[in-house]
């Protein structure tokens, strides 16, 4: 989540944050921080999904599919023209 201009930013994961737990974002939008220090099980699942989905893309990818990765760079004006962009492209897996 990013406040900004008066406005506040969700992201996918704020989405999957709510879905899972409505307090969380509660939680999120009264400011109060998240604990300090690193939970082992979430470093885990953490690696497990990007481990997951690099596995996935290279699938595609060898299944022939066209793949284009956006990356964020927190600029998220720029990410969401070129997803739009890629959109426009007909890529098929963005």
């Amino acid at each position: 989540m990013e406040r900004r201009d008066g406005q506040i930013l969700f992201s996918p994961s704020d989405l999957n944050g709510f879905l899972a737990c409505e307090h969380l974002t509660a939680l999120s939008l009264s400011g109060t921080p998240r604990p300090a220090g690193s939970d082992p099980q979430v470093e885990l699942v953490r690696r497990k999904g990007e481990e997951h989905e690099a596995a996935y893309l290279a699938k595609l990818r060898a299944e022939g599919k066209d793949v284009r990765e956006i990356e964020l760079d927190g600029d998220w004006a720029a990410a969401a023209a070129a997803t739009e962009q890629a959109m426009r492209d007909g890529v098929a897996v963005v």
